[in-house]
């Protein structure tokens, strides 16, 4: 076994092949490639379903039983904390954004504080602070699947200032790291949830394209589309057999529209609320995942900023308007809804 590594964090996403990379995934393989999960395969492009998501290697940890993230116990914590008594809490405190999760088998703690950072790939997964914020996670391909074995997170020092006015932006940045361990991609998440945050905000109707949003929103760390990712990487049993799926595809003048936001929104107590979101593939294929049963509807705009997502999504279809399909769709338990086939109206190209 040769692992390779993959580095994610906030502000970059790389790919480093330490060996002949990954085949490619497949085109169509499956109805569509949801966003939020993290693929190791084809070079072009980071965007995964649930079928070819990459997954925990289970002998490092399986079902039901718990990862062990260490502490780096340098001097660096103490710019910032305390004590280590300090760290342990503020670490646990991340981890149980995601382990408290109902429908998720996510269950990981503390373990020791080590004198040494990581060392590539050691066997250990280690948070500790440097020059950068991100995730490292190795993987590994064995019998046509990918294959987490490690994570190792680094807290850039301005993420972890301890001062009031950055509380939820030192806490959010750990909280983003793990849900790269877990295996979310950067990705999308409900443009409504941005009216919340008005420093995103580009006009009253349009903002900036989504990013993964888990650990970035001030009072609300997770959102629906990072629970629901998250369910899907490590769902506790039972769980997949509860929720349905939306399936269709998308075009504009007889052609597959590529990497088009999917918002699929939910009728609640006469209220329509935000459900998740995914993208069309490069077929112009999408499925949206994860959603508990109930009636939905869609909403399909095109993408307001490559910048979010320069690595996962190449050549998105921006020159239509947005379609909000009056017909609603009713999702049943183990069930896909397929057949949600629209052709888009050529429009003003959004910026």
């Amino acid at each position: 076994m040769t692992p390779h590594q993959r580095v994610a964090g906030f502000r970059r996403t790389a790919v480093f092949g330490l060996a002949a990379l990954f085949g490619t995934l497949p085109n169509s393989g499956d109805l569509g490639e949801a966003y939020r999960l993290s693929a190791l395969g084809n070079p072009d492009t980071n965007i995964a379903s649930q079928a070819v998501r990459v997954q925990w290697d289970e002998p490092r940890w399986p079902p039901g039983e718990e990862l062990v993230f260490d502490i780096a116990s340098d001097q660096d914590w103490y710019d910032h904390f305390d004590s280590l008594d300090e760290v342990r809490s503020y670490v646990e405190g991340a981890l149980a954004y995601w382990s408290e999760l109902p429908g998720a088998d996510i269950r990981w703690r503390v373990g020791d504080f080590v004198a040494d950072g990581p060392d590539d790939f050691d066997d250990r997964n280690v948070i500790y602070v440097g020059d950068g914020t991100y995730a490292a996670t190795w993987a590994f391909e064995a019998g046509g699947t990918h294959w987490f074995a490690e994570c190792d997170v680094q807290l850039d020092h301005s993420h972890v200032d301890s001062s009031d006015e950055l509380e939820s932006r030192r806490n959010g940045a750990l909280i983003h790291e793990l849900g790269h361990c877990l295996g979310l991609d950067h990705a999308a998440n409900s443009p409504l949830a941005h009216k919340l945050l008005p420093r995103w905000t580009r006009s009253q109707v349009w903002t900036e394209d989504p990013r993964m949003s888990f650990g970035a929103h001030r009072g609300e760390p997770l959102l629906s589309d990072d629970r629901i990712g998250a369910r899907l990487m490590r769902p506790a049993p039972g769980w997949l057999e509860t929720v349905g799926s939306i399936a269709g595809r998308l075009s504009l003048d007889g052609a597959p529209t590529r990497y088009v936001a999917v918002e699929a929104l939910r009728m609640e107590g006469g209220q329509v609320r935000p459900a998740a979101s995914v993208f069309s593939n490069e077929q112009g294929e999408f499925v949206v995942e994860g959603l508990p049963p109930g009636v939905y509807f869609l909403w399909i705009h095109p993408l307001t900023n490559d910048a979010a997502h320069l690595d996962e999504l190449p050549g998105p279809t921006k020159e239509f308007d947005d379609l909000v399909p009056l017909q609603p769709i009713l999702v049943t338990a183990g069930e896909v809804s397929d057949g949600h086939d629209f052709a888009l109206r050529r429009g003003r190209y959004h910026q």
